[in-house]
């Protein structure tokens, strides 16, 4: 039986056309290549139904029971009011399996319908899979390179979801961070999408760039496990039973943050101009760090995350409270004088930071992280101390992770800046502005930088932090 979308592809004009031409490239006839096209088509093709939906927003719920959601709502009422007139296309990190039933959860509130989510084929087995596509989720295979056939679906697809004014949603990154910092970002389904964009007569697509991320995640451990040479497990209904399992306890909440969309048209437009040529494809590296910077730039710190910068930046001698706190300080205040995202609950105007009066986020987050492992706790000298265990140091660096981004720009400017001043240069301004732009470029591909106008106001702003007057 032929989906809807299927139904809809099949029939526009042109497309008999389009499998003469795949027929010609792959030397099938024209038959056999329409046949595989509409299985291509079926495969992949998503429909919704109300049962569906409710039922998957109540696996969702279930599932993230040890989270609270925190979201920025003013946001929301400004994209509520985009989507009347724009498709938006929704672009988040990807840190856990439960990112997409959180930001469904939070989108459903506002009255958003469900985004058409793209996600990969091996979350398809029974019964999760047969849920989840009549939930408007679109299971893509994960290698399609020598399938020309579905490649060339996947886009009319995509083209058909376009022009539909449908959301869509999918996870820039193509898989979850195994270190916490946001991997670099996978091009295929975008160059997809954006050449769908260019064969449409749609005015603007919206690309929104969304932050998820957890206090504290069961995830990590695994996570840390593979990295460390361990087999992923299969998913598979024994791997979601485990799943469902691990995720009773409570472990904070999850923050969802939503930065300023990215026009494509505004986009294609600057690209084109730039690149001189009009091939719709030349924007796709533009779009796809732009929006990964617009990630990092609304990923609020957590109190996890201030934690175990403070433990890890002490080697391997264990902590007082008293003595993270005095080494927080600095931090607090780096954080509060650049303006920088804080995850809600996270009051910052105190010192006390991890006080033990009233309970605060940090305190509540060390808590956690004592009572998961990844911090241990020794409570036999005359006041406690706190250390990361040996076989834990990657957890502990995922959480530091979430936040290495935001001091990547003042360390470039204090190397150029110690730099300008061991070569006594004459023009300090001109050494310091070589030097940052020479960093900048060694770590472009592995942090997510600002334009260069951007960057030059940073490294500025940074100097004056360090070395007021400089």
């Amino acid at each position: 039986m032929r989906s809807q979308a299927t139904e809809s592809i099949v029939g526009r004009p042109g497309f008999a056309d389009r499998m003469a031409a795949l027929a010609a490239q792959t030397g099938q006839s024209v038959d056999e290549v329409r046949d595989e096209a509409i299985a291509s088509l079926n495969e992949m093709a998503a429909d919704q139904s109300e049962a569906a939906v409710m039922a998957w927003s109540r696996a969702g719920e279930w599932l993230s029971r040890g989270y609270r959601i925190e979201a920025d709502t003013q946001v929301l009422a400004t994209l509520r009011s985009l989507s009347d007139t724009s498709s938006l296309v929704f672009l988040p990190n990807h840190r856990s399996y439960l990112d997409p039933f959180v930001l469904r959860s939070v989108l459903a509130e506002w009255g958003f319908p469900p985004n058409h989510i793209l996600g990969g084929v091996n979350l398809s087995f029974f019964p999760l899979g047969s849920i989840a596509r009549r939930s408007n989720i679109v299971f893509i295979r994960r290698q399609f390179r020598d399938a020309p056939v579905y490649r060339a679906m996947l886009g009319e697809y995509l083209a058909h979801l376009v022009r539909s004014d449908a959301n869509l949603e999918w996870y820039i990154e193509g898989g979850r961070t195994r270190t916490g910092k946001l991997r670099p970002p996978r091009m295929g389904i975008l160059s997809y999408l954006l050449d769908a964009f260019d064969r449409s007569d749609v005015d603007d697509l919206l690309f929104v760039p969304v932050s998820i991320i957890y206090d504290q995640q069961h995830e990590v451990g695994l996570i840390a496990e593979e990295e460390s040479g361990g087999v992923k497990p299969a998913e598979g209904i024994r791997w979601l039973v485990d799943y469902a399992r691990a995720q009773g306890n409570r472990r904070g909440a999850a923050h969802v943050r939503f930065a300023e969309p990215v026009s494509l048209r505004e986009v294609l437009a600057d690209a084109r101009a730039a690149a001189g040529t009009d091939d719709v494809r030349a924007a796709v590296p533009r779009v796809a760090f732009e929006v990964s910077h617009r990630i990092n730039q609304v990923t609020p710190i957590t109190a996890s995350a201030l934690v175990m910068l403070t433990l890890m930046d002490n080697g391997d001698r264990a902590m007082t409270e008293p003595q993270m706190r005095a080494s927080l300080l600095p931090v607090v205040e780096y954080i509060r004088d650049r303006g920088l995202a804080v995850s809600s609950g996270l009051d910052l105007s105190k010192v006390d930071v991890l006080t033990t009066r009233s309970p605060s986020e940090g305190r509540r987050a060390l808590d956690t992280l004592v009572r998961e492992g990844v911090v241990s706790e020794y409570s036999g000298g005359l006041e406690p101390v706190y250390s990361i265990p040996a076989d834990r140091q990657l957890e502990a660096a995922f959480y530091r992770n979430t936040l290495s981004h935001f001091f990547v720009t003042r360390s470039i400017t204090e190397l150029a800046l110690v730099k300008a001043a061991e070569d006594q240069s004459s023009d300090l301004s001109a050494a310091v502005w070589g030097e940052a732009l020479r960093l900048r470029d060694l770590l472009k591909y592995e942090f997510f930088v600002s334009t260069k106008r951007e960057f030059d106001a940073e490294v500025r702003q940074e100097a004056d932090l360090a070395l007021p007057g400089w």
